[in-house]
């Protein structure tokens, strides 16, 4: 039987030490990730992807040793917070698992290891 992940589902992941909170992109988010790779915008492509699926970390400190918090827009994480995750060692493995995303959920995450089942949100 094949499973079904719903945009609100949440999947935890494992990324490079990193607990990730990632969801399902909506087809609305799928399309603008795959139009950005189409006109060979790979970047811009990932931070999209990150963009529109990270929705939580844990496990990341800022340089004065305090936990960094995630900033959040309406439509998914803010710029300046998708360039501050660009910039982490695991930013690779973490771009490339949500880009993986709008293709939908993969039935292997890759170098991730999802660490439990997805949850729903909360309402």
């Amino acid at each position: 039987m094949a499973t079904i992940y719903e945009t609100s589902d949440r999947i935890n992941v494992k990324v490079g030490g990193v607990d990730v909170t990632i969801s399902p992109l909506t087809r609305k988010q799928k399309a603008d990730v795959l139009a950005q790779i189409v006109v060979g915008e790979y970047l811009e492509a990932t931070a999209l992807a990150m963009k529109y699926a990270i929705k939580d970390v844990e496990g990341l400190e800022k340089t004065d040793g305090s936990k960094y918090e995630l900033k959040s827009e309406v439509d998914g994480l803010t710029d300046d917070t998708v360039d501050n995750l660009l910039n982490m060692t695991i930013a690779t493995d973490l771009g490339q698992l949500c880009i993986k995303l709008a293709n939908g959920v993969p039935k292997e995450i890759g170098e991730a290891t999802i660490k439990k089942k997805a949850t729903k949100r909360k309402k």
